[in-house]
């Protein structure tokens, strides 16, 4: 039996109640935490990192130390450590799709035991808010295993999401760079390699965190919720490879990059060394012809002017016609 109650402020906190061969009814988190004792199912509270409210409920709801400093850590990693009967599990997720980017990852910190979830996210995270609108529609919730094995699946659906992005973003700087004369700024190439460096390395670190929690032998784990756990770790194996994949493709957009600027550098030095070759020798001969000395050829001719003109126009064709012989241009 799902019993769902929303705050006033719903981001910011709210419970989920799942008793079971109970009628549903609605309660508030104050009511849910002075019954907490009298409760034989496991109730779900998701709270807001700095919302006012966080800390008191956390005391209320009785966490070790090290479980309670963990969860409400500024500075976090995909991790999973067990204290006890229960586990601090910290995962990494996306806000909302499509303003997406390296920036947007956001850790949800979870305390799991067979009675009770506690989840504080730091940024709002849309995989938790997809969960919560499938329970108020109506969908099954068995216990405490189920959820977490639900919102690791939501994650790497919207991981899955973020590489689709990423990859069609990819594919536009190929083809800007491949098939279009309008290469990319390299400031693109290089948030596309942060963003799959960034989210490779969380993709293996939270597998591994998934991994730890999976084999740990908690009686109240079963094994519908540890093979949802085995599949979601292997869906972010398989993001972090698609990672690598777009890494790569992203190095090869830089070289060929690097290869058609250089590329249209060097046409650019060949096209002036070929000016310069033509020039050269015709400065030559207007520089000896402009001495200030006697026996210049033509110096008291009317003609001279247009004869030494003829005779360098003559000079820079013959020049261009050996240049275009040799193939040097």
């Amino acid at each position: 039996m799902i019993l769902l109650q929303k705050t006033e402020h719903d981001e910011d906190a709210y419970a989920v109640v799942v008793e079971p061969k109970k009628p549903p009814k609605v309660t508030t988190i104050e009511h849910l935490l002075e019954s907490a004792e009298e409760e034989q199912g496991m109730f779900w509270v998701h709270l807001r990192l700095g919302a006012p409210r966080t800390h008191e409920i956390l005391d209320k709801l009785e966490l070790d130390p090290l479980s309670r400093e963990g969860i409400v850590s500024e500075e976090v990693r995909p991790q999973c450590l067990v204290r006890g009967e229960g586990a601090l599990l910290t995962l990494f997720g996306f806000k909302e799709v499509p303003a997406i980017g390296a920036s947007e990852l956001s850790s949800l910190r979870l305390w799991v035991s067979a009675k009770k979830v506690i989840t504080v996210w730091d940024q709002p995270l849309g995989v938790v808010r997809a969960l919560r609108e499938d329970l108020e529609l109506g969908a099954k919730l068995d216990g405490a295993d189920d959820l977490v094995a639900q919102l690791a699946m939501n994650l790497t659906d919207r991981a899955e999401e973020f590489v689709e992005i990423l990859s069609d973003e990819i594919d536009e700087l190929e083809d800007m760079v491949l098939e279009q004369d309008n290469p990319p700024w390299e400031s693109e190439l290089a948030q596309v390699r942060r963003k799959a460096t960034i989210i490779r390395r969380s993709m293996f670190i939270q597998r591994d965190a998934l991994r730890t929690f999976e084999i740990e032998e908690f009686k109240w784990v079963g094994h519908h919720a540890r093979t949802l756990l085995r599949e979601a770790g292997d869906r972010f194996v398989r993001i972090g490879e698609e990672m690598d994949a777009i890494r790569e493709r992203a190095e090869i957009v830089h070289d060929q990059l690097m290869y058609k600027r250089a590329e249209n550098t060097n046409r650019y030095m060949l096209t002036l060394a070929i000016i310069a070759s033509i020039f050269l020798p015709l400065g030559l001969i207007t520089g000896l012809l402009g001495i200030n000395v006697g026996g210049i050829p033509g110096a008291n001719s009317s003609y001279g002017f247009i004869t030494v003109c003829v005779i360098l126009a003559v000079l820079a064709v013959i020049q261009y016609w050996i240049i275009k012989y040799l193939k040097i241009f």
